[in-house]
């Protein structure tokens, strides 16, 4: 490469100078200890998300006769699963929760019961529970449709009459001792059609959405219907289970006891969120600064530490909703 004359005086001039500096015990004029550019320091910003206290339950039931056989455990059972729901909730946490049945008949499909859905409300856990369990009876006593479209109706109420919040997480329970016969539009399969559906709804977000199925189980007690159940039929396909499983949801024995208790809430309302930020850059611990603003104000974070193992910095107790964290430091090697 051909450089200038100019350059090459320029750089044959910074050359002498330190040359200069490096010889003379006394530093000539223009010299110093420093080089010629300055130390960046870095800055990176983190944002704590947003946790919505709130959470939507819509139970899917199979009210047809059979059910009532086994409506006392049914709703022992779901009176379980319905405290462990707004006990995880805890101090400030709401809820709103409905019914719909299985009943894909014209007029009746995706309607939910109550008419206005359940809400935390006033009261104790048990009195929440006592209401709960009051309510819930009433979608065991009716007479419907004999064949169960559980997926179609619950579609039909997230997307209507109990229309769903893309940014709140949502439970699907789905209670029945048969198979769903929910049909697609184009002959479409029937569990990634609804799969997708629902997760549509979330913004295709599967944490926001949480599958459980209660249902016969292979080898089980027949508790509802004794005889001639879709388990032990030709062509059953199992789809409620099926779908819990494809969205990463559970599965329990509609016969058996302890599924209230059983399935495992953890992550379905809300979010865990962060006290630990990974740091991009290699910081010299002695000069990381950490500040931190709520809604555009400057506020004293919680108390951090730096954690070299893994470039992290690690709050002892987690930074408020919404807070903008920024970390500045001097990366190693500057």
């Amino acid at each position: 490469m051909l450089l200038s004359k100019s350059i090459l005086s320029s750089e044959f001039k910074r050359l002498a100078i330190t040359a200069g500096c490096i010889l003379s015990v006394l530093a000539a004029p223009g010299c110093s200890n420093k080089d010629d550019f300055k130390q960046s320091q870095t800055t990176e910003v983190f944002s704590q998300d947003y946790n919505p206290h709130m959470l939507e339950v819509l139970w899917v039931v199979d009210d047809r006769s059979p059910m009532r056989k086994h409506r006392d455990e049914i709703v022992d059972e779901a009176g379980y699963l319905f405290a462990n729901i707004d006990s995880q909730l805890g101090t400030y946490g709401q809820y709103r929760m409905a019914f719909v049945n299985h009943d894909a008949r014209v007029g009746h499909k995706g309607v939910i019961s109550p008419a206005t859905p359940i809400t935390r409300g006033t009261g104790t856990l048990a009195e929440r529970t006592a209401y709960f369990k009051n309510e819930f009876p009433s979608m065991l006593n009716l007479s419907t449709d004999a064949i169960s479209r559980g997926f179609a109706t619950s579609l039909e109420a997230m997307t209507n009459t109990f229309k769903t919040d893309s940014r709140i997480p949502t439970v699907l329970v789905y209670l029945s001792y048969g198979d769903d016969k929910s049909t697609t539009p184009s002959g479409e399969p029937v569990i990634s059609y609804y799969a997708q559906k629902l997760l549509a709804l979330k913004n295709n977000k599967p944490e926001l959405l949480r599958i459980y199925s209660v249902n016969y189980a292979a080898g089980g007690q027949r508790c509802a219907l004794q005889n001639g159940a879709d388990i032990d039929s030709p062509g059953f396909e199992d789809r409620f289970n099926q779908l819990a499983v494809t969205l990463s949801g559970e599965t329990a024995d509609l016969c058996s006891t302890g599924w209230g208790q059983s399935f495992d809430l953890t992550g379905v309302q809300l979010k865990t969120l962060p006290k630990r930020f990974a740091l991009q850059g290699n910081p010299k611990v002695d000069t990381i600064s950490v500040s931190m603003q709520v809604e555009g104000m400057e506020v004293v974070p919680p108390a951090w530490a730096y954690d070299s193992s893994t470039r992290e910095i690690v709050f002892a107790t987690v930074p408020d909703e919404g807070a903008v964290i920024v970390v500045t430091y001097f990366p190693i090697g500057l």
